[in-house]
């Protein structure tokens, strides 16, 4: 991540798509088709379903991997950076997840991320609270 954090780390929709579609996307009658080009000029169409437009707590992440050393900060031409690697990130969101089915804080609670701790059962991953 250069320059921002975890609040726009894309990457972090693989996770979402696995675990909770139907919560993270739109319903499958709403997929759009997409026509891609790869770089011979061959066309393919996939039909994908868009992610709703919902208020992720993903910068949640940010402290859990760097105290675990899987997380680097640093300053290249005056922006600031983050580098770790898209398996250890994938892992601990696939990991929260599944603390979380068996969270006993309860829902609304809140750890020391500062994000809402509800559990899977309500399929609120890491959406941020609306409050």
């Amino acid at each position: 991540m250069l320059g921002c954090g975890f609040e726009r780390c894309t990457a972090i929709h693989l996770p979402e798509e696995l675990i909770a579609p139907n919560v993270y996307l739109v319903p499958g009658d709403q997929a759009e088709p997409y026509t891609l080009r790869d770089r011979l000029g061959a066309s393919f169409t996939m039909t994908l379903r868009r992610h709703r437009r919902l208020n992720r707590c993903f910068e949640k992440f940010e402290p859990t991997l760097e105290s675990k050393g899987r997380l680097r900060r640093g300053v290249l031409a005056n922006t600031p950076f983050m580098l770790c690697s898209h398996d250890d990130l994938v892992e601990e969101v696939l990991g929260d997840a599944g603390d979380r089915s068996t969270s006993h804080a309860g829902p609304g609670r809140r750890r020391d991320h500062g994000c809402p701790d509800d559990s899977m059962l309500n399929q609120h991953l890491w959406l941020k609270s609306e409050s």
